[in-house]
């Protein structure tokens, strides 16, 4: 017996097919990351503490690709790093995370590298864009001049007609 197939809507057009969304990494970074950060727990205070910044950056970030997040996130990763290798090198203990933790400067250079990363996503998208403008002007003026000297060699003939 032959299945019957899906009755069409309104429009004769059948009804989008239901996607599932998301949700299965998390699950599997929650079942990944409880028992290592279990084992690593002093590590896991301080890259808790020093990744908010990142953590709204995500949450704030609508862009699909969550490019804000990346930048943000990278670069908070990069003011964290010398207070996780401190850690590991001295007192890799939770007193050793909690005097981490409690170092004022410690939040300064943390936070103050997810402010840098803010910046890096505020300002370099707009430098980059004018950059390029920059460039394409120069092309536009290049390619006018190689165009002008083709005219003043082959002759008016050469010159587009709708100019």
């Amino acid at each position: 017996m032959k299945a019957t197939p899906a009755r069409a809507g309104a429009g004769g057009r059948r009804p989008a097919a239901r996607t599932r969304q998301g949700g299965g990494g998390l699950w599997l970074f929650l079942i990944l990351a409880v028992p290592v950060s279990l084992v690593v727990l002093p590590t896991a205070i301080v890259v808790a503490v020093g990744l908010v910044p990142t953590l709204v950056a995500y949450i704030v970030d609508y862009d699909p690709a969550k490019t804000k997040a990346m930048t943000v996130g990278a670069v908070n990763l990069c003011g964290i790093t010398p207070f996780a290798v401190e850690l590991w090198t001295t007192s890799h203990t939770v007193a050793g995370a909690l005097a981490v933790v409690l170092d004022p400067f410690a939040w300064l250079v943390m936070y103050g590298a997810a402010g840098a990363g803010w910046l890096f996503y505020a300002v370099f998208p707009a430098l980059v864009a004018n950059v390029e403008a920059l460039r394409a002007e120069a092309r536009i003026m290049l390619l006018e001049g190689r165009a002008k000297r083709m005219i003043e060699e082959w002759g008016p003939e050469v010159k587009r007609n709708d100019e």
